[in-house]
């Protein structure tokens, strides 16, 4: 098998050949590290759509070639993000720290902010001609995909949790409003990405907190979930879902909406041996690599937590190998290159 028909194969429940690795992100301090650079090789120019561009390069990042870092990582798949635009407040949007920028106020304050929500025109050709052109370019044995919001995501920042927290008592219909704009826009973009050359749609929303969720499961149930519903209908190629934290509440619902992984099972909230062994013949587990051993731990920590994991995981049908959350700058280089040697040891 080459790495596409793996993940592919792990996504459908078969058993690869051997497990797949993916990451949803790596981050462009770690990336350029890694490959030994200290400036982009490899711009892509995404077309600019009213002076915001909804499309990232590969795993959120433009700074080289896909098959580069695959190669670096043995990494089996590679994707881009098209995501919506964020409506934050004007010149408190965002705190810089090192080399982060942190989202800190949503700019949605009442009713009438919703006229400010302005998203990209879909019907423009430029947008997925460049996806598509990006897609052949790079395209090749690895799995591609389009990680995209689903719907909440978007909803949470552009109000943010002050906001949030009074509207869910003031006025929840701008909430039901927000998310109703969100999903018919995402839901359409699925539908186009879906007719593109690409595997898989790779969504992304997080709802939980290590504890559980960050709201209660009867308001994702009611409010949350027909209108996520309806993205996931719209989407006709294999998807994966993530969220950091606890979901453990709400599993039933997000298989009910038919995701073929689930991503990235945070340590400390997710006991993925127990997952896999309840869900494995109906979802494919993805992630567990812990972030904090990455990060902090040394390389022989690493190593024998990968060697754990991928082997005990790896028995059976539908895992893939990927960290607790994606590969940030804060990973030690040397931690990344012990995850990689011990994966293929034992995938």
């Amino acid at each position: 098998m080459n790495s596409r028909e793996r993940v592919l194969t792990a996504l459908n429940l078969g058993t690869p050949d051997k497990t797949p690795f993916m990451e949803l992100v790596v981050d462009e301090v770690l990336g350029k590290r890694l490959l030994g650079r200290k400036e982009p090789i490899y711009k892509n120019n995404p077309p600019s759509l009213d002076g915001y561009n909804p499309f990232f390069g590969f795993v959120g990042w433009d700074y080289y070639m896909p098959s580069e870092l695959c190669q670096k990582l043995h990494l089996d798949g590679w994707g881009f993000a098209l995501m919506p635009q964020l409506q934050i407040e004007e010149n408190k949007a965002a705190q810089k720290n090192g080399d982060r920028t942190y989202l800190t106020n949503g700019g949605i304050k009442s009713k009438d902010d919703l006229k400010k929500i302005k998203l990209a025109d879909l019907n423009d050709e430029a947008v997925f001609e460049y996806a598509n052109n990006y897609i052949n370019k790079h395209r090749g044995d690895y799995a591609t995909w389009v990680q995209i919001n689903i719907g909440t995501d978007p909803m949470l920042l552009s109000l943010g949790w002050e906001t949030f927290s009074y509207m869910m008592i003031d006025d929840i219909g701008v909430i039901e409003e927000m998310l109703d704009i969100y999903t018919e826009w995402i839901a359409e973009a699925v539908r186009k990405l879906c007719m593109l050359d690409i595997d898989f749609i790779w969504f992304g929303d997080d709802i939980a907190y290590k504890t559980g969720l960050m709201f209660s499961p009867d308001f994702y149930r009611e409010v949350c979930m027909p209108r996520i519903r309806k993205v996931a209908q719209a989407c006709t190629k294999p998807s994966v879902y993530h969220t950091d934290g606890n979901f453990l509440s709400v599993t039933e619902d997000l298989l009910s909406l038919g995701f073929n992984g689930l991503h990235p099972m945070e340590p400390g909230a997710v006991d993925i041996f127990d997952f896999k062994k309840k869900y494995q013949d109906r979802v494919c587990t993805i992630g567990n690599i812990d972030l904090n051993t990455l990060g902090l731990g040394s390389r022989e920590e690493t190593y024998r937590e990968v060697k754990e994991k991928v082997s005990k995981l790896s028995i059976g049908s539908s895992y893939i190998m990927s960290s607790s959350n994606s590969l940030t700058l804060y990973c030690k280089d040397e931690n990344v290159m012990a995850m990689v040697d011990a994966f293929e040891e034992y995938r």
